[in-house]
Order: structure tokens, then C-alpha cells, then sequence
């Protein structure tokens, strides 16, 4: 778990470096996965064709006898389209680590499609879908949703 939130701390560290060479848009996203997981998004969009956007991702399924709550921490890759002057679309992979309190942990890589619509030039509401494989013992196949708000600097 230390290392998980070590690398929290680079990851936001070097979102706060990006911005100073100038990058096209950084910016700071939350998000709402079906109706347990919080989801914390870190844009940094190189250019107006490519994303960079670092993930972090809070859970906790009750089952009466006992919950499981996951901290999650991930990247997407993604390629940009800009389909209007309010909307765009996005699709690529996300590579993410989770670990739980019961002592499960593994890896999950995704093919995952996206689009935001832009509310103004620094506000965007989106949707995300992904499908993914996992590895180590959260392996299988899953799928996922998210509802995405995101601010840009």
C-alpha cells in the first residue's frame, strides 16, 4: 500500500512539472464508476491528438457479511478527436494496479473509449467505457462504465 501511495505522490508530482513546459490542457477530474468507485483523473493532454491522463480509484462493496474496499492506481493512453467545437472523442489503453483489504491485488489492462462534451473551454462532462483483462488474483475478464467531470488549468 506505501508503494501505491508513493506513487500517487510522483504521479502528481509530475502533473504539476508538466504544466510548466507548456503542455496543451492539464487538468483535474472526478469520476463515478456504477455506484461504489470514485474515480480521481489527473488530463494531461500532450497535444490536441494525445492523453496522458493518471487515474486513482476508491471502492467498497458491502456483502452483509463483510466489505471490500480497493484503492486502484493507473494510466490511460489515449488518442484525441475533436469531432465539433463542443465535443470529442477518446479511445486507447489504461494499465491499472489494485489492491484490496482482504489481500488480493493484481493488474488490470483495458481497451477503453470515451467522449467529453465541453460545458465551456474549461469544464467537460463525459462517459467511459472500458473492457478489460485481469492479472495476478483479480484475473478474468471485466467490464466497466464511469461518469466523468474534468477541469482544465
Amino acid at each position: 500500500m506505501k508503494n501505491i501511495l508513493m506513487s500517487g505522490l510522483i504521479v502528481l508530482s509530475l502533473n504539476v512539472g508538466a504544466q510548466a513546459e507548456g503542455l496543451t490542457k492539464i487538468g483535474l477530474g472526478v469520476g463515478v464508476a456504477g455506484s461504489n468507485s470514485a474515480l480521481i483523473k489527473l488530463p494531461l493532454d500532450i497535444d490536441d491528438t494525445f492523453r496522458i491522463e493518471p487515474e486513482f480509484a476508491l471502492s467498497s462493496v458491502d456483502f452483509g457479511n463483510g466489505s471490500n474496499d480497493s484503492f486502484s492506481i493507473g494510466s490511460g493512453f489515449y488518442l484525441l478527436n475533436k469531432t465539433s467545437e463542443k465535443t470529442s472523442v477518446y479511445y486507447g489503453g489504461k494499465f491499472v494496479f489494485g489492491d484490496t483489504n482482504t489481500g488480493s491485488s493484481g493488474s488490470v489492462l483495458s481497451a477503453v473509449g470515451g467522449f467529453e462534451y465541453y460545458l465551456d473551454t474549461k469544464v467537460s462532462l463525459g462517459a467511459e467505457v472500458s473492457f478489460g483483462i485481469g492479472f495476478g488474483s483479480i484475473s478474468g475478464y471485466s467490464t466497466n462504465s464511469s461518469v466523468n467531470i474534468r477541469y482544465y488549468f
